[in-house]
């Protein structure tokens, strides 16, 4: 294991050094690991006890003269490669409850080995189930690309957000190799700044990135494996987006209680030139009903970014070809120049490789909209009908006809629009 932390600043610096200590221990249990100062803020650990906590402590020489214990780190030796890396943007002390109550929770890692990063604090209060191998105020490609996800816990208060965008390179190709990220925080507008990460990664204009200032009672789940998440105290100076539809890039999967316009959640599923995985989800992470964050971030974190064992399964292709029901159903469709609806998730099942024609028609038996005339890989595939025509128009009230054409495969569902 690896220790990382930020360089000082002072110019007649000559170097740090390191000692550990079993962390139930008082500091008198310290024991100095240098004999020189290092020049280096790194440090390889070796010689560690699986499923010990310890506690390391850093010391600055300045001029000859060796400093007090300075950071200090507190990890536990275990078993197995960290898949996870969680990465604290929250200030500590300005929340010291809520944040050991949320950390305490474990909501993060999805039951995964994983190990944390702390941007902006001082690195202390994490429980001994975190191992905190970094401090600094930004994060290289070299330590993201040890993990298969990363989780960014965000706030954009006192300095986090400045981590994020002095990381957002190294992360942005850290996802085009693959990566999989999960980012929640306040004040998502302001994380989503940077135009190539939210139009090229997030498939968002910067119109449907909403400013308002929304404070959550709850956020409702799109998803049929979701629940949700009830706010604790006040969750507010939050923001979502707008005018977002499922398509093959994103998928809304949250929304705000008060106003089904507002998205408070989003997922962009891995596809052509796009081999990452990510999920954005508005909110104060530290104000809301910790059982239910735990149990959806562990659904996200195990089913979408299929990290779902110890061991790197292969996600099973579906046994048969099915059109499952849409839903909602019935459906009301976007108001055309007003404000977007969600429109109707379609969900379809493939075992193998296939052409995919998916079409809706009216009663009569009249194409009205082409949503799929593609090749399709094997597995599950989501898409939405916003209730519009091809030409851009909604449609009439009434039911209507979907069908799916995968290879041999025929199949049709119903499904009802309202108004």
């Amino acid at each position: 294991m690896t220790l990382r932390w930020s360089t000082a600043s002072e110019s007649q610096l000559n170097g740090y050094h390191l000692y550990r200590k079993l962390a139930l221990q008082g500091d008198d249990g310290f024991i100095k690991l240098t004999t020189t100062p290092l020049s280096d803020t790194s440090y390889s650990v070796t010689g560690l006890t699986s499923g010990q906590a310890y506690s390391f402590a850093i010391t600055k020489v300045v001029n000859g003269v060796e400093s007090l214990f300075g950071a200090r780190y507190s990890i536990i030796a275990r078993n197995g490669r960290p898949r996870v890396l969680v990465v604290n943007g929250v200030n500590w002390p300005t929340y010291p409850q809520e944040m050991t109550n949320m950390y305490a929770a474990l909501p993060f890692n999805a039951n995964q080995v994983f190990d944390t990063w702390d941007v902006i604090s001082s690195g202390q209060g994490f429980p001994n189930d975190y191992a905190l191998i970094g401090q600094a105020p930004s994060l290289t490609l070299a330590d993201f690309s040890r993990y298969e996800v990363v989780v960014w816990v965000g706030n954009n208060f006192n300095g986090d957000l400045d981590a994020w965008y002095a990381s957002l390179p190294a992360l942005k190709t850290y996802l085009n190799n693959g990566g999989k990220l999960l980012l929640i925080t306040r004040l998502l507008y302001t994380f989503l700044d940077d135009d190539d990460f939210r139009q090229n990664y997030l498939h968002l204009s910067r119109n449907q990135v909403a400013l308002s200032n929304s404070v959550i009672q709850q956020l409702a789940p799109l998803r049929r494996e979701l629940t949700a998440m009830t706010a604790i105290g006040t969750n507010s100076l939050n923001s979502g987006l707008s005018n977002v539809v499922l398509n093959e890039f994103v998928e809304p999967i949250y929304y705000l209680n008060t106003d089904r316009n507002t998205t408070m959640g989003i997922r962009v599923r891995p596809g052509a030139n796009r081999p990452y995985n990510v999920v954005v989800i508005g909110g104060r992470p530290y104000r809301f009903d910790l059982a239910a964050l735990k149990t959806n971030l562990t659904t996200i974190i195990r089913d979408y970014f299929n990290l779902g064992t110890a061991v790197d399964e292969p996600v099973s292709a579906p046994a048969t070809f099915a059109l499952l029901p849409n839903y909602p159903n019935p459906f009301t469709p976007a108001i055309s120049g007003g404000a977007n609806s969600i429109g109707t998730q379609i969900v379809f099942q493939m075992p193998r490789r296939e052409k995919v024609q998916l079409e809706i028609f009216n009663v009569l038996g009249q194409r009205v909209r082409v949503l799929i005339n593609a090749q399709r890989e094997s597995g599950t595939h989501v898409i939405q009908w916003d209730g519009k025509n091809e030409t851009g128009q909604n449609v009439a009230a009434g039911v209507y006809i979907m069908r799916l054409r995968a290879g041999k495969f025929i199949a049709e569902r119903k499904m009802t629009v309202v108004r």
